[in-house]
């Protein structure tokens, strides 16, 4: 059961054992995490899921492994799944939208879509007196 499981981490050290015995594993990670933002369960009988929330969460970074020491994964082996904007949640796909079409808007040397909003919101306004 979860209550004879013991995890611990910090922001540098994962330890996975039962409790008052030798861990299964411990040791520092290849990273550091946030260690408030960690957590873990127990899933069925046999399998401890384990949450690490990295500290630089801002791009994406494959780990070669996650106890320094441990065997390495080959990450050129690893493929993400491309993603189509499609597959992204409603929300994102209009932002995507609008910074594609503001990129290449850009690259054209041609208005964005904030630009041209912001034009248009003028011609509905009429010119202010005295221009």
């Amino acid at each position: 059961s979860a209550k004879s499981i013991s995890v611990v981490f910090d922001v540098h050290t994962l330890s996975v054992g039962l409790k008052n015995a030798e861990p299964f594993f411990k040791g520092k990670l290849y990273r550091p995490v946030r260690e408030d933002e960690c957590t873990w369960s127990l899933e069925g009988k046999s399998v401890i899921a384990i949450y690490l929330q990295k500290v630089n969460s801002k791009h994406e970074e494959w780990w070669p492994c996650v106890i320094e020491g441990h065997q390495e994964i080959d990450l050129k082996a690893i493929k993400p799944p491309p993603k189509h904007v499609n597959d992204l949640d409603e929300g994102a796909i209009p932002v995507i939208q609008k910074m594609m079409f503001d990129q290449q808007q850009k690259r054209q040397g041609l208005p964005t879509s904030d630009e041209l909003m912001y034009e248009e919101a003028i011609k509905k306004a009429g010119k202010p007196p005295g221009f």
